[in-house]
């Protein structure tokens, strides 16, 4: 046992085994105290898994790459989805860590290396789940098979994995495009140097050909069958990007001036300048300069880091994110890759890398240390993991949730079939098919936190009315109360519809505004008479639309047709057509229209359009659930 530890190489993957275990053991999804319905949407559609879903459900970026791996833990080994997601995102930061270290020389360094990946500073946790992480995970262990290729006898196998984690990596993180362009370009560059001439192997031209065309189309693929998110790619004006300057340098002044909330990250940040200031020097000094500018994997870093932050400052997305800290998990990961490389490969005297080493592993463990200190101190004073919490609705058995956001993916994804959630319908709703299912439960219950100031006595949501059915009770740390669906009976007043007001006039009857429409007008023939109310439809089930319609003056057998659409008029869901036997004329009645849906529809209307063989008047409408 003594001689094992003697052993550098068994201390060095003894100490990675170690924080990556210790890492799983609080931070991977079964077990973070953080967990949040982003990472959930991971688990859902792993177990809901649709291999025509490229992206995440209502958006067309962040790809499904987690999910689609995780198919192999729960199809092979029968684990949950939740268990499958964290094997996965952990099996993909191994292998970045294996990418990243084969680039280091010292294993010193490697396992710092590790407890920066695996335990980064509070603000960076996102490196493990967040999609630029995870594209850089896969950038990484491809550098791994470049070098390798150079001495390597499988070498077409090597190109073929290359194309497929470079389009995985895109199909991840559509910034991957970015560091990808600039990895190609600085090997082609120094290449060239090396060789002072493009002798490269012609199957490297071919497969980079074929590689080229596969990614495009699978992306492409991937991105129409996706839901598209306008201004995704849009770039910032001039003004926009002094805005994002500015947003950074505000957060930094603040930080430094300790005018922040959490005084550990301002104690952390000026560390790290105080650090970053000295190490600078040293770099800039000319001989080492000229040294690292030698180093091919020091170039692609530092250009990564320059080029991906100035992406940042031009990219509408990110502003419109309020830029957000978590984009710049990428330029945590190549500064500290710049920094170990150029620790090893620049001039220093022997007290000088003390103090560097010393320096850059306080601030190291410092950052490793502070997302404990702020789940203790700060959010949410607990190393409960959340997934253990929401067990606690698998008491209430076959249930279905309509709460915030950032609550209800959530709290579904420890047992996804037995919990259906969806966020209330004015809220980011990424899965329609979730919220038919919801309704289709027995136990509806509605989640407080993040929304409701008070359980109502009767709220409608999606449509659907829904009366309250008991006291509120806490479950999982949530505030929650059961709810009835009742059948749907809305009235819709003249004023939600759409109509042309010269054909108003006031009912001494009704005591209220109609419609007339007069016998022969000849405009009215062309188009709808009214049409509306334009509303969100809760389906599945049987309904009638009713009109409340008088008729006079009928000089023909069928003169009206009333019409149901949805989806602004793409989905037909009934129709009649008035005849003269079937209705009395100068007396107010009931029309109804007929229909069944089997989802919901979006954007209901209900039409009225006629020949000109009658005199029309119109009050208003109702949509009843039989």
């Amino acid at each position: 046992m003594k001689n094992f530890f003697l052993n550098t190489k068994n201390v060095y993957y003894l100490a990675v085994a170690g924080i990556i275990i210790f890492s799983f053991s609080f931070f991977s999804y079964n077990f973070d105290p953080l967990l949040n319905s982003d990472d959930a949407l991971n688990v859902l559609m792993a177990h809901f898994y649709d291999p025509t879903s490229f992206y995440c459900w209502g958006q067309d970026r962040g790809g499904t790459f987690i999910p689609m791996l995780s198919q192999v833990f729960i199809k092979i080994f029968q684990t949950s989805a939740l268990t499958a997601v964290s094997l996965s995102t952990y099996l993909i930061a191994i292998l970045g860590f294996i990418g990243f270290s084969n680039l280091l020389k010292k294993k010193f360094h490697k396992i710092l290396l590790a407890l920066i990946l695996f335990l980064p500073f509070h603000k960076f946790f996102c490196v493990l789940r967040f999609p630029i992480g995870m594209s850089y995970d896969l950038i990484a262990f491809a550098t791994f098979l470049i070098v390798l290729y150079k001495n390597s006898t499988k070498k077409h196998l090597i190109l073929i994995l290359l194309i497929l984690i470079f389009t995985a990596a895109i199909w991840v993180s559509d910034l991957a495009m970015v560091t990808i362009g600039i990895l190609l370009s600085v090997l082609f560059i120094f290449h060239y140097i090396e060789n002072q001439r493009f002798n490269f192997e012609k199957k490297i031209f071919i497969y980079s050909f074929l590689g080229l065309i596969f990614c495009f189309l699978f992306i492409k693929t991937g991105k129409r069958l996706a839901s598209h998110i306008p201004n995704y790619l849009g770039i910032n004006n001039l003004e926009e990007i002094k805005k994002s300057f500015l947003m950074l340098v505000d957060f930094w002044a603040d930080a430094l001036r300790f005018r922040i909330n959490e005084t550990f990250v301002s104690v952390y940040l000026w560390i790290f300048l105080i650090f970053f200031l000295i190490f600078l020097q040293f770099i800039l000094r000319k001989k080492n300069l000229l040294t690292l500018l030698k180093n091919k994997w020091f170039v692609f870093f530092a250009a990564d880091l320059v080029i991906i932050f100035s992406t940042f400052l031009v990219s509408a997305h990110v502003l419109k994110h309020n830029m957000g800290y978590w984009y710049f998990a990428a330029t945590y990961i190549s500064l500290s890759m710049l920094i170990f490389i150029a620790l090893e490969n620049m001039i220093l005297t022997n007290f000088q890398t003390k103090i560097l080493q010393g320096m850059l592993i306080f601030l190291i463990l410092f950052g490793a240390g502070s997302q404990f200190f702020a789940l203790k101190f700060i959010h949410p004073k607990s190393f409960t993991p959340q997934a253990e919490l929401i067990s606690e609705f698998k008491k209430l058995g076959e249930i279905g949730l309509i709460g915030d956001y950032w609550e209800s993916y959530l709290l579904s994804c420890v047992d996804p079939d037995m919990t259906k959630a969806t966020p209330h319908d004015q809220n980011y709703v990424r899965n329609s098919k979730i919220v038919d299912d919801i309704f289709q439960r027995k136990n509806i219950y509605l989640v407080k936190n993040r929304w409701l100031e008070t359980f109502l006595d009767t709220i409608y949501q999606f449509s659907y009315p829904l009366v309250k059915d008991g006291l509120p009770m806490l479950v999982g740390g949530r505030e929650i109360c059961k709810y009835k669906k009742v059948k749907l009976q809305q009235t819709i007043s003249l004023e939600k519809f759409k109509f042309d007001e010269k054909y108003l006039i006031f009912d001494s009857v009704l005591n209220r505004k109609i419609l007339l429409f007069p016998k022969n007008c000849a405009e009215c023939k062309t188009k709808s008479l009214i049409s509306g109310p334009y509303i969100s439809f809760a389906g599945i089930g049987e309904y009638s639309a009713r009109f409340f319609l008088k008729f006079s003056n009928i000089s023909a057998d069928t003169f009206a047709v009333l019409d149901v659409f949805a989806e602004f008029g793409a989905v037909h869901l009934g129709q009649k057509k008035i005849s003269k036997t079937e209705v009395f004329e100068n007396k107010f009645q009931i029309i109804e229209v007929n229909f069944k849906t089997q989802r919901r529809h979006n954007d209901m209307e209900l039409r009225i359009s006629y020949d000109g063989n009658a005199e029309i008047y119109f009050s208003n409408a109702e949509i009843y659930e039989k």
